[in-house]
């Protein structure tokens, strides 16, 4: 079980203390998924086939309206899939 100021990312899965997670508004990470972001890896199991669970992943994604809390390593692979344009902002 994880402490209190612990935090699962919601992209990876891993699991940071809560400062050191950023929040990426819902807008900026369907930019992201838009752009092609998408898991690294399925957490399926062999249950559902990659794709499958890809194209679902893609579907929830574009319809979730929840801030995204990112560790560093996925805040960076976010920001790669965002227009340079100053558009980038966390909350």
């Amino acid at each position: 079980m994880a402490a209190e100021d612990d935090y699962r990312c919601d992209l990876c899965s891993t699991v940071r203390k809560q400062r050191d997670m950023t929040l990426v508004s819902p807008e900026l990470f369907k930019e992201a998924v838009r752009a092609g972001l998408r898991p690294q890896q399925s957490v399926s199991a062999g249950m559902v086939s990659e794709r499958d669970f890809q194209a679902d992943w893609v579907a929830k994604a574009l319809t979730d309206d929840t801030g995204w809390g990112l560790c560093q390593g996925c805040t960076s692979r976010v920001q790669g899939y965002l227009a340079n344009d100053g558009t980038w902002s966390v909350q």
